[in-house]
């Protein structure tokens, strides 16, 4: 496994060659993507984690968040959405994402006490998706509990906000409209089977059409005690 180093950025502090290296790596994991589109979306995010090859540099991965103001019945939330993310195939099996985000929520626990904060993440392939038992001890949706009301509140407050026209309630699904930005044929998470784990199935199950580029929406509480101990024993 490639040696990695990872850091977190304002979006805006990004050079023209970092943006163009972020964009190589989607369009070459992504069918569907263009520079317009890509730049409108990085451009609305305010933060990007970065990992980094630790000989070259280059950039092999990365994620972009911001923080939205949603209100619920129980009064407001802050809710992190992570936009575009991808990591390049020799490289996945690093962590640096995953202390950048680990960092970033509990920053974020700082900056606002008391503010019950939710991360929003939109996943269209079953590896995406799997990070959600990696990180955090409860979540949804997932196989073998229903999705608590709480949840479904977030993740519709989220869709309506972000998504008005293409976010489905019923099944918690965005569905684009025109081509969206969809995996390549090829790429691990496109073709991982992984049938024996159970929320790889779950995943089949509810997102059926993820290979149109259907994305579902995932909601967890952003708190300490819901950290799985495995996050927790990487951000110490």
């Amino acid at each position: 496994m490639s040696a990695v180093t990872s850091t977190t950025k304002p979006v805006q502090g990004l050079s023209s060659g970092e943006r163009e290296q972020m964009f190589r790596l989607m369009d070459a994991n992504y069918l569907g993507v263009d520079r317009r589109t890509f730049a409108a979306d990085l451009g609305e995010k305010e933060s990007v984690f970065l990992l980094l090859d630790r000989d070259s540099g280059a950039i092999v991965g990365f994620s972009t968040v911001m923080v939205l103001d949603l209100t619920i019945s129980s009064g407001p939330v802050k809710v992190v959405f992570s936009g575009d993310t991808i990591v390049a195939r020799e490289y996945r099996r690093t962590t640096g994402l995953g202390v950048e985000l680990g960092r970033y929520f509990r920053a974020l626990l700082q900056r606002f006490p008391g503010t019950p904060i939710y991360w929003i993440l939109t996943s269209k392939g079953c590896r995406t998706y799997r990070l959600l038992p990696f990180l955090f001890l409860t979540f949804s949706p997932c196989f073998d509990r229903p999705t608590p009301p709480l949840h479904r509140e977030v993740r519709d407050a989220f869709g309506a906000k972000k998504y008005p026209q293409e976010y489905d309630p019923g099944a918690g699904l965005i569905r684009y409209r025109g081509e969206a930005q969809r995996l390549r044929p090829g790429v691990a998470d496109a073709t991982e089977g992984r049938l024996s784990d159970p929320h790889t199935r779950f995943f089949f199950q509810v997102n059926p059409k993820h290979m149109r580029g259907d994305d579902l929406v995932c909601v967890a509480e952003v708190a300490e005690h819901i950290l799985s101990k495995g996050f927790r024993r990487l951000l110490e």
